[in-house]
């Protein structure tokens, strides 16, 4: 990988963006089923009935998403969507051992909508300055980068979970609801980095590569 593509602030901050994404993404898709399972009491099959429109409506988005992209830029769909990402996180790091299903598929739906909202325009607008000679290497470095994120931030929100719910049980509480506890804590911790990443998010613009740049001049 050649990382001099990293000296172009905006695919720089795109790494950093969706670095968190990853955090946020990967270590939802593992808390929410644990929670189902565990505390709930949901089998595997019902686990994955109850997050399968959130995928569904991850991939009907992509279409409209890519419209907005191309008409307006990465801010105006990636805004929103980490807005709508914090607040499903927030709600996520409020349930309890009873809150209902129905509640539990509509955050799923309204986090799954905020990541369909910013993950591809962030993407897009961070490889968009990078010369062609370096795009492979950029999106290389993307994707790298994506993974260990991913790996790590999952890392941390499950010692997180651990570490509160043995607390927990330490204090005489039961099982189910020391699970819970845990949930919502390493919930709380992706909350705080869906926060960050709002507020990073804004800084964002799509740019035009040197060659895109040179074809304008000539013009």
């Amino acid at each position: 990988m050649d990382f001099r593509a990293l000296r172009y602030p905006v695919f720089t901050l795109g790494v950093v963006l969706i670095m968190l994404l990853a955090v946020v993404f990967f270590g939802g898709a593992i808390l929410l089923p644990l929670y189902l399972q565990e505390v709930r009491g949901l089998n595997t099959l019902q686990t994955g009935l109850l997050v399968l429109p959130g995928g569904v409506l991850m991939g009907v988005l992509a279409p409209t998403i890519g419209r907005l992209y191309d008409r307006h830029g990465p801010a105006l769909p990636a805004v929103p969507g980490a807005i709508l990402l914090t607040l499903s996180l927030w709600s996520f790091s409020r349930i309890t051992a009873g809150t209902g299903v129905p509640v539990l598929l509509a955050l799923h739906l309204v986090m799954s909508m905020g990541l369909a909202l910013t993950f591809t325009p962030l993407f897009t607008a961070a490889t968009s300055p990078l010369p062609a000679r370096l795009y492979s290497h950029g999106s290389a470095i993307m994707n790298t980068f994506q993974q260990v994120a991913g790996a790590a931030g999952t890392a941390l929100l499950i010692t997180v979970m651990t570490g509160q719910t043995t607390r927990a049980l330490a204090e005489g509480m039961a099982l189910p609801l020391a699970r819970a506890e845990g949930v919502r804590a390493a919930f709380g911790m992706a909350t705080g980095m869906a926060l960050v990443l709002t507020l990073l998010v804004v800084f964002m613009r799509r740019a035009a590569s040197p060659e895109e740049g040179q074809a304008h001049a000539g013009h």
